[in-house]
């Protein structure tokens, strides 16, 4: 799909995935990020509907949509605390950095998600709290 080898190149060239505000696509003159994502999301140009640049970068090329963010749970957040504690003699905490199990992922996100609810998450939390509660003196 010509879409997709738009994409790799701008991220090759870029080090970042194109969004619909990244302007013209380069070795496409006249054609801007934003139609892409317009004519994907409208069904134009011989393309189906109902997606988006987000949606295909995500099928495509795993790209985090961050529209579209499975639920976290408990239980597998626990699961990668332990994983990190083997891994590294530590828990993780909110500036740990990525989520050694889980691509995509960071401690801040997760952290994040147990303040504000979302993913899944009722909110009220943080993962200090949660590992005090869960992982007490590790």
């Amino acid at each position: 799909m010509q879409i997709l080898e738009w994409a790799d190149a701008h991220r090759q060239k870029t080090g970042q995935w194109p969004n619909q505000k990244s302007g013209e696509v380069q070795g496409a003159p006249g054609e801007k990020w934003a139609n892409i994502n317009d004519a994907l999301s409208r069904g134009l140009r011989g393309l189906r509907g109902g997606s988006s640049l987000a949606t295909l970068l995500a099928e495509k090329r795993g790209v985090r949509n961050i529209k579209a963010l499975p639920d976290l749970t408990i239980k597998q957040i626990l699961k990668w605390v332990d994983s990190h504690h083997q891994k590294t003699g530590q828990l993780p905490n909110r500036n740990a950095g990525n989520v050694l199990d889980a691509s995509n992922e960071k401690w801040s996100n997760i952290d994040g998600a147990l303040k504000v609810g979302g993913r899944g998450l009722p909110g009220g939390s943080s993962l200090a709290k949660l590992l005090a509660e869960k992982r007490p003196a590790k």
